[in-house]
């Protein structure tokens, strides 16, 4: 029984491996999506603020108002492709930042073509790698693209918690369903542990039949039709033997009456029987 425990043991082990396998890439990507949503969510939610501007200088009012909030880092650009405003320019540079023609990133470009766009890239300037999402919108008829960006090292550092924290999970599930399970094939092996102790004293031959087995359960499930089976079993043997020991004694008792000497040999002229006379 030790066996079929250690059996399933190693198969839920595997099991969990092949379940790591392949939940690890998608909960890394689960994480890379959160962010990404979050970053849209709040990119939408300061374009709704800011639609409530009512000019430009107002607009970039509004945004260094917000920026603190923001993730990491903002920043505003025109429909000239000319930085208004960036909070962290501001905070490295200067209070003044003088608008200039920006070099259009890739996450700019796909938002100019498409509404939205992302893309990784280091920074010089900040000495890391960020995460850039970009999306574009329009204010009192022009067209604007505002850029939120999060440290890459934060979101590694998110997978890496998420990865840690559902491999624990899983470690402790397969735990706990280990030991659920090997007191549930204990208890479901219980009738086999019975038959097996009825039976072996018959196998060492220490007894010269199979005795009457009983299962103790109160469920008449496959071990109980088990146990009966082998009942039924025993005692066909039984007869059978009788049957023949009575057959045997019979023909002893017409041989032994004789008045001829009478022998039995086998193949290699070997004696096996021989009566009185």
């Amino acid at each position: 029984m030790n066996t079929i425990r250690f059996k399933v043991f190693v198969s839920f082990v595997v099991l969990l491996l092949l379940f790591l396998a392949c939940m690890v890439p998608f909960v890394t990507n689960s994480v890379q999506h959160i962010v990404v949503q979050s970053m849209n969510d709040r990119a939408d939610e300061l374009i709704d603020m800011m639609q409530e501007a009512q000019d430009e200088e107002s607009l970039v009012q509004a945004v260094k108002d917000q920026s603190y909030l923001v993730f990491f880092h903002v920043g505003l650009i025109d429909e000239k492709l000319q930085i208004v405003y960036d909070s962290h320019n501001k905070r490295l540079l200067g209070s003044y930042v003088v608008p200039v023609k920006a070099k259009l990133p890739p996450e700019v470009s796909q938002a100019i073509e498409e509404g939205i766009g992302y893309s990784e890239s280091y920074t010089p300037l900040l000495g890391q790698k960020l995460f850039y999402l970009a999306k574009s919108f329009d204010f009192h008829g022009k067209n604007y693209i505002i850029r939120l960006a999060f440290p890459h090292e934060y979101i590694e550092e998110l997978k890496k918690n998420f990865n840690f924290g559902f491999f624990f999970f899983s470690s402790l599930v397969l735990v706990l369903f280990s030991v659920i399970t090997g007191l549930i094939l204990y208890h479901f092996m219980s009738p086999v542990r019975q038959i097996i102790r009825a039976i072996k004293p018959y196998q060492e031959g220490k007894a010269s039949s199979i005795p009457e087995i009983h299962i103790r359960s109160i469920l008449q499930d496959e071990f109980f039709d088990l146990a009966e089976t082998f009942n039924l079993l025993s005692e066909r043997i039984k007869h059978q033997i009788e049957t023949l020991t009575h057959e045997r004694n019979e023909k002893e008792s017409i041989l032994e009456a004789l008045a001829e000497g009478v022998l039995a040999v086998d193949s290699k002229m070997h004696i096996s029987y021989a009566n009185s006379m």
